[in-house]
């Protein structure tokens, strides 16, 4: 069985259709039972109608290919000049991966089990989009690090742990995947530094 309708009243009716993520239900919004005599019925489950559509609009459906991957934190205050460094490095499209910190998670202080899960989300956006080069960010007054009062309000000690831990994701990825081109950025209330990709040499002013 590939579809079927349930009926409330004379003039309401729900489609039911199967998916690869299970049966799903069409033109309702109310819960419905199935019947035990339903293909994969659980007697404990309640089938959930969808979620209506409030309004329309066109999304583009071509496949893309990534400029880049980057590795940011939610916070949403840094949102704006997120996108005016990438317009100035030349980066249209790009594959967020946001969690909380940034590229924090991958200096190796964080749970192992979140940087895998990091390393793995940016092998999916090489693997489906094409990406050749991540960008690893960390920002000013983060809350992952405790916001700057976990460094007493010193920028400057901020700042200078920031860097470290930006050349240790740095060179962790770099290691795990040699042919990305990894970039490093720490963001603060006044701008935006960058951190070279070599074991030696770091350029934050």
């Amino acid at each position: 069985m590939s579809a079927g309708i349930l009926r409330f009243r004379p003039g309401e009716s729900c489609t039911l259709s199967r998916s690869f993520f299970g049966w799903s239900a069409h033109g309702c919004e109310r819960f419905l039972r199935l019947p035990h005599s339903f293909p994969d019925y659980n007697k404990s489950a309640q089938l959930r109608c969808p979620i209506r559509k409030i309004f329309h609009f066109q999304s583009p459906r071509e496949r893309y290919t990534a400029d880049a991957a980057i590795v940011w934190c939610f916070d949403h205050r840094f949102d704006l000049v997120l996108r005016k460094l990438t317009k100035r490095i030349g980066v249209m499209s790009f594959d967020p991966i946001l969690v909380a910190g940034g590229a924090k998670c991958l200096a190796g202080d964080e749970n192992e089990a979140d940087r895998q899960f990091v390393l793995e989300q940016v092998r999916k956006s090489m693997r489906l989009h094409g990406t050749h080069t991540v960008l690893l960010m960390l920002h000013s007054d983060c809350g992952a690090y405790g916001g700057l009062a976990a460094f007493e309000h010193d920028t400057d000690r901020e700042a200078e742990n920031h860097r470290q831990d930006l050349h240790r994701a740095l060179n962790f990825l770099q290691g795990e995947i040699p042919e990305l081109n990894v970039r490093g950025y720490f963001v603060d209330f006044e701008g935006v530094w960058e951190a070279e990709n070599s074991l030696g040499a770091a350029r934050i002013a």
